[in-house]
């Protein structure tokens, strides 16, 4: 009799463990996304460090001047950016969502003319470039790279700016 309690008592073990096991594999599962998650949004940011220059822009399906793209910089601090342009200078915070494809990026404004607003949108950081394609603010987040009349969407495509060699 005593032995039929071992099995029953081992097959309570057992089948306690069948239960928990799967929960514990799934939330190892989701530390370890959200995790490599973090460490990719860290990984973009760094990348994205220093100034930018803007080769080409696109607002709701039209070139924007050519003049005005390239005199504008975009000027990344740790989470922290600058747009100069040459008819303001905006500042704000970014936040980087890599997990998903395409990758997303937040952009909050906390001084110049769209000071308290926050655009969304898309990005694509290459070995090459920067492509953003951004929402105008209140418009909704681009799903793909490229614009239309009245979308309210911006592509945008920078290069990192190269100090001449003399310096």
């Amino acid at each position: 009799m005593a032995r039929g309690r071992d099995c029953a008592t081992a097959y309570d073990r057992w089948r306690d463990a069948v239960r928990f096991y799967p929960w514990l594999l799934i939330g190892l599962g989701m530390l370890l996304l959200l995790t490599s998650g973090k460490d990719l949004a860290g990984k973009d940011l760094a990348a994205l460090q220093g100034t930018w220059r803007f080769v080409a822009v696109e607002a709701e399906g039209a070139g924007v001047v050519e003049e005005v793209v390239r005199a504008s910089r975009l000027v990344v601090t740790g989470d922290r950016f600058e747009l100069r342009t040459p008819d303001a200078v905006h500042a704000g915070v970014l936040r980087l969502d890599p997990s998903g494809s395409p990758r997303l990026i937040d952009i909050e404004y906390t001084s110049g003319p769209k000071q308290g607003q926050r655009a969304l949108g898309i990005y694509f950081l290459g070995d090459h470039g920067l492509w953003v394609c951004i929402g105008l603010p209140g418009r909704a987040r681009p799903t793909a790279f490229g614009t239309a009349p009245g979308s309210g969407h911006l592509l945008e495509y920078l290069e990192r700016e190269t100090v001449p060699a003399d310096r």
